[in-house]
C-alpha cells in the first residue's frame, strides 16, 4: 500500500443517466471508481462527492498495477485549471469493476463518468497519484 498524503481535497464523480439505464447500476459503476462517496441521484444525473483523498485509492491502484503513470499524469495536467483537474472514465467498464480512462466524452457509448478533483495543493495530489514507485 502507499503512503497517503494528508492533502485536503474534494472529489466529485458525475454522469448523465439515460432513460435506458438503471440509476442503481450507474451508482454501482461510480462506487467501483470512488470509495466512500456520498451519492445523490436525480432523474437524469448522478453526483457522488467525497472530501478524502483515500477515495482515489481505486484509481491509484489501477495506475500502479497497470503501470499507467504517464497516461494519467498527462491527462491530469492537460485538464488542469487553477486548483482542479478531471478525468473521464468508461461507465460500462466501471460497472464491470474495471477502471478505464476515456480520451473524450464520446468514447463511452452511454457517456463517461467525470471525475473532478479539487485541491489547494492540486500539484502535490497529481504527483502522489501518478508518481511511479522505484
Amino acid at each position: 500500500m502507499t503512503n497517503i498524503p494528508n492533502l485536503k481535497c474534494k472529489i466529485i464523480a458525475s454522469s448523465t443517466i439515460y432513460t435506458s439505464e438503471d440509476p442503481q447500476k450507474v451508482k454501482y459503476s461510480i462506487d467501483n471508481i470512488i470509495l466512500n462517496a456520498e451519492v445523490k441521484i436525480s432523474l437524469h444525473n448522478i453526483y457522488a462527492r467525497s472530501n478524502t483523498i483515500d477515495s482515489l485509492l481505486k484509481i491509484y491502484n489501477t495506475i500502479f498495477f497497470h503501470n499507467k503513470y504517464k497516461i494519467y499524469e498527462t491527462k491530469l495536467h492537460n485538464n488542469l485549471h487553477n486548483n482542479n483537474t478531471w478525468l473521464y472514465m468508461n461507465k460500462q467498464a466501471a460497472y464491470a469493476n474495471s477502471i478505464v480512462l476515456c480520451n473524450d466524452i464520446d468514447e463511452s457509448p452511454l457517456g463517461p463518468i467525470k471525475i473532478s478533483i479539487f485541491s489547494d495543493d492540486i500539484m502535490s495530489l497529481i504527483t502522489w497519484l501518478t508518481k511511479k514507485l522505484n
